[in-house]
């Protein structure tokens, strides 16, 4: 093997490489918006008695009544959250929640809350929640978190009809 041949070689594996890095680091630098939740009541502020400072979970189904959603940023480039929705199995359409802090831009792993007081929506079976950004890609709750709030709203007895 000549100089040449080793040197063209090499330039290939080098360039190859340096391919694939391009490829993996534009694949990883993207938006990775991701969805929790939690069901409980507010704790109001202590110096603003119009804030809620924080929630807690709830252990009862009398305390259950607020669904606070966590949407947070786990990727590398920002993304404007613009809706939070709700789908439920058997219907058509869906459930729009009233934002309280949306539209927001979230920056890499910033986070916002949103909550909604209209516990109703947990009353009938959830197919999906997800949020959708600026672009219209819309950001689902992953299905493990899904099926754990199920659980949760089995748990406390909330999908009984109350009408």
């Amino acid at each position: 093997m000549t100089l040449t041949d080793f040197l063209a070689v090499w330039g290939a594996i080098l360039s190859t490489l340096a391919l694939m890095w391009n490829v993996f680091r534009d694949v990883m630098d993207r938006s990775d918006v991701r969805l929790d939740f939690l069901i409980g009541f507010p704790v109001p502020h202590a110096r603003n008695p119009g804030q809620i400072a924080a929630f807690k979970t709830a252990k009862r189904t009398e305390d259950a009544t607020h669904l606070h959603i966590t949407i947070t940023n786990h990727g590398r480039r920002a993304a404007l959250v613009t809706k939070l929705v709700i789908e439920h199995v058997g219907e058509r359409g869906a459930s729009l929640v009233v934002p309280h802090s949306l539209p927001t831009m979230l920056k890499e792993n910033e986070f916002t809350n949103e909550y909604t007081d209209d516990i109703s929506v947990l009353r009938r079976p959830i197919k999906r929640i997800y949020v959708v950004d600026s672009t219209g890609k819309k950001w689902p709750m992953r299905r493990n978190r899904l099926s754990e709030l199920h659980r949760r709203v089995t748990e406390l007895g909330l999908m009984k009809d109350d009408r």
